[in-house]
This record gives structure tokens, C-alpha cells and sequence, in this order.
């Protein structure tokens, strides 16, 4: 099981990539040895096999990256230059990396958006039900406008004439 995995104290400079030792008589082992410099954590097959390597994790991370898509508001606040150093270095000891990858296909997917539908008396107070809509619209509308478009907009609403 996952929660029965022993995991390594967190060192921020020492990583050093696992060397599985199996042992010798057998061809299928019962227990796989985990070698990391001076620490040893002996994992069952059923452990194992939750454990993902770092290609695959690597492998993962890529995927999201071609798949992710860019922010048109910020685009120097990418979520991308999150993902991309995680691509090419190992992860933390501590850190668990299946549950990070599988997050984030969650939130590329919107899941959370499709399971947990908002109520139309939320998406349109009655107070002003048109706030939501003008807010898209505004957020569609704002990587395309030019310096003057802006402070058009801006003037236009300091002063309102209704």
C-alpha cells in the first residue's frame, strides 16, 4: 500500500538515486532491497509497484507541460516554469510525486469543475446578475486591448453617466 512505503527523511542537497539490489537465488523476489547511500528500506511487490520511476515521472511532467495551457494575463507567471524544472532534476526524497502528477491532470482535465457544478443562483446574484458575464468578457477581452483601449476603458469608468 501506499501509506506503508517507508520514505526518506527530507535532505535538501543529498538525493541520490535509488540502486535496487535484488537478491540472487531468486528470479521473482518476495522483498526488493532499496539501496540509497547509508539508508536501506526494503519494499513487497504490492509496495512497489506504487512507486513510480523517474522517467515515468519525468515522462509525466513533459506531458502536462506540451498539454498545459498558456495564461494570456500573466504570461510571465506561468504554471509551465513550474513543471519544467521538475522535468529534467529528481525529486525530493520527501515529496511525493505520483500525487503531484495526478493533481495536476486533475486540474488540466477540470475535474473538479465537472463534479462540482456552481448553482445559477450563484453564477447570477440577484443583486447583479450580469457580473459574471461582464467579468468573462472583460478577462477575454484584456490580452487583445491596446494602451489606449485601456485608458479609454479606465476614463469610461471614473465617470458614468447613468
Amino acid at each position: 500500500m501506499p501509506g506503508d512505503v517507508l520514505q526518506p527523511a527530507c535532505v535538501p542537497d543529498a538525493r541520490p538515486s535509488p540502486k535496487v539490489v535484488h537478491p540472487p537465488s531468486m528470479t521473482m523476489p518476495l522483498n526488493i532491497h532499496v539501496q540509497t547511500s547509508a539508508l536501506r528500506y526494503t519494499y513487497t511487490p504490492s509496495q512497489l509497484s506504487y512507486i513510480m520511476s523517474r522517467q515515468t515521472i519525468a515522462a509525466h511532467y513533459a506531458r502536462l507541460l506540451t498539454r498545459w495551457p498558456q495564461d494570456v494575463l500573466r504570461p510571465e507567471k506561468s504554471f509551465t516554469k513550474i513543471f519544467q524544472p521538475r522535468v529534467q532534476t529528481p525529486p525530493a526524497p520527501c515529496r511525493d510525486e505520483e500525487k503531484e502528477v495526478n493533481a495536476a491532470y486533475l486540474l488540466l482535465d477540470n475535474a473538479f469543475t465537472k463534479q462540482f457544478r456552481l448553482q445559477q443562483r450563484l453564477l447570477k446574484p440577484d443583486s447583479n446578475p450580469e457580473h459574471y458575464t461582464a467579468l468573462k468578457q472583460e478577462l477575454e477581452e484584456l490580452p487583445h486591448r491596446t494602451w489606449f483601449g485601456n485608458l479609454k476603458r479606465r476614463l469610461t469608468n471614473m465617470v458614468r453617466l447613468k
